[in-house]
């Protein structure tokens, strides 16, 4: 994450939390859940992609990404 370290390490710690916290393996339901908290600690807009195998490319702004693996998924955050 390019993102200044108490925020990049507030944003694991919701990672973690909702990792742990869920149910369900479906990452539809994990990636809508990582956006809320996002978004209600963070301020709006974040989003949220999970999954076991996906690629990406895009430009950002600084401080605005986190990409980072929990076992075999992957969890991508950005904020538009």
């Amino acid at each position: 994450m390019d993102e200044h370290s108490k925020i990049k390490a507030d944003v694991k710690v919701v990672i973690k939390e909702t990792m742990d916290a869920m149910a369900t393996k479906d990452d539809k339901v994990i990636s809508a859940a990582m956006k809320k908290k996002c978004d209600e600690k963070f301020g709006p807009t974040w989003n949220c992609i999970v999954g076991e195998d996906f690629k990406c490319a895009f430009a950002h702004e600084n401080k605005h990404f986190i990409f980072c693996v929990m076992g075999k998924t992957n969890i991508l955050l950005y904020k538009i």
